[in-house]
């Protein structure tokens, strides 16, 4: 053994004179875990992400454009297709009203005043 354990074997009495403050040290803990620091990590100081954050707004404002360019041709398109499409209904529609028409006129149970009566409401409408 050396001096310096000896010399505290043979003084333990005196080390056990102070006893720890049990309450202290436990409130010091649970104010330290009730209270964690927040551990800030600064994203922006990493150049990877700033470099990556660079390529996506590149394209995706690239992206934005493009959309809006090309689209106007692509919209010209749809209108055209939209317009032939109404065009072919509006035909269909006209077609069944006038075979109706023609039925009511052709009808022999129906007189001359109701046959009337109907187109005269039909070309109000």
């Amino acid at each position: 053994m050396d001096k310096f354990e000896k010399h505290i074997r043979s003084n333990k009495e005196l080390f056990d004179i102070h006893e720890p403050d049990k309450a202290k040290i436990w409130g010091n803990i649970s104010a330290q875990l009730d209270n964690p620091q927040p551990k800030v990590i600064p994203l922006w100081r990493i150049s990877m992400v700033r470099i990556a954050a660079s390529i996506l707004l590149v394209l995706g404002l690239s992206g934005i454009i493009g959309v809006t360019l090309f689209n106007t041709g692509n919209q010209k398109y749809q209108e055209g297709l939209v317009t032939k499409e109404l065009q072919g209904i509006d035909m269909h529609y006209k077609a069944l009203v006038s075979h109706q028409i023609q039925l009511v006129k052709d009808h022999p149970r129906l007189s001359e005043n109701d046959k009337e009566e109907f187109l005269g409401f039909i070309d109000e409408l």
